[in-house]
């Protein structure tokens, strides 16, 4: 199948075999255990984004649009 959608010029992604644990947009996925948190990475720029936006009052739309993009 992936040679046919090449073929037609459909890039396709490697093939991995399937697994319970995965991290992917920042998020950390365990199925076995059946959790889904932040990476670190993800964890620690919400940290700062939400530090940086109670420090400064008030807060912009713009400001809190950066916020909400961490978390979401």
């Amino acid at each position: 199948m992936q040679n046919e959608l090449e073929k037609v010029g459909l890039k396709c992604h490697d093939i991995v075999p399937a697994c319970s644990e995965f991290e992917s947009l920042g998020v950390q996925v365990n199925g076995s255990e059946g959790w889904v948190r932040p990476t670190l990475r993800r964890r620690h720029r919400l940290k700062m984004a939400l530090h940086k936006l109670l420090q400064y009052r008030p807060t912009t739309g713009k400001e809190l649009e950066v916020v909400v993009g961490h978390i979401t």
